[in-house]
């Protein structure tokens, strides 16, 4: 089956072939993650024959219905893919079948559904809303690979601290360059947040955190906190001086 994919696709491919245990996908907005990713489970995976049972997940159930379940709809529909049951976002269990692959949909708010159950593939969608301790869980019960896919909206994360730096974890960085197929409109939406564009700057439209992580795909610090400037250590430096406490 011919398909239309972005560079993305092709990079989890990729990193699946070479056997990564982790594939984390950090990008700008629209940069085609969501829909790439869905792409390489339903025609990698579960059209090929070869995976049983594949997880996707994200913070809240109803977050999962509005938005990736949505697009998992549309490339049934847009391919013509035999899917059993026929989708339905107000059924109370999200799980469906292809080809005798289970592909079920879940909230991590609702950790005893997830905690019993195994799964070849694990997908965290917009896994910085969610906690470490909720990708402990699906790893553990994970039997080929667990994909990861976020927007960089805050640069303290655990993802960055406890999984970038893993030697069995695949990087991919991608923006909405990346995405031959993102509507102009909404392209100049993102673009409009360019700050050193001298046009958005007489429109006020610029906005240097919202270019940052939505149009380049880049790590900033969480909009509104009152300290921006600073970091983690182990232990006092001797020159500190105590200034105050508060």
């Amino acid at each position: 089956m011919e398909i239309k994919a972005t560079i993305v696709f092709h990079k989890i491919t990729e990193a699946v072939r070479k056997g990564f245990s982790v594939i984390a996908l950090e990008g700008g907005s629209r940069s085609s993650k969501t829909w790439s990713t869905l792409q390489h489970l339903i025609f990698n995976e579960a059209l090929s024959g070869n995976t049983k049972r594949i997880t996707i997940c994200r913070e809240k159930l109803t977050w999962v219905k509005t938005t990736v379940l949505l697009d998992f709809q549309e490339i049934i529909e847009k391919y013509d893919i035999e899917c059993t049951p026929a989708i339905n976002p107000n059924r109370q269990d999200q799980i469906y079948y292809i080809n005798g692959c289970e592909i079920g949909f879940f909230g991590l708010d609702d950790p005893k559904k997830l905690h019993g159950r195994k799964q070849c593939i694990a997908w965290m969608n917009e896994a910085m809303e969610s906690k470490l301790s909720a990708f402990d869980q699906l790893e553990m019960r994970t039997d080929k690979y667990i994909i990861l896919d976020y927007n960089p909206y805050d640069d303290d994360h655990w993802i960055f601290s406890k999984v970038l730096n893993r030697d069995d974890c695949k990087w991919i960085h991608s923006t909405q360059l990346h995405n031959p197929f993102l509507p102009e409109k909404i392209r100049r939406k993102i673009l409009s947040y360019d700050p050193n564009n001298p046009e958005n700057v007489r429109q006020q439209t610029c906005d240097k955190y919202m270019w940052d992580v939505y149009g380049l795909g880049k790590r900033a610090r969480l909009k509104g906190v009152v300290f921006e400037n600073w970091k983690e250590i182990n232990s006092v430096p001797e020159e500190a001086k105590l200034i105050c406490r508060g």
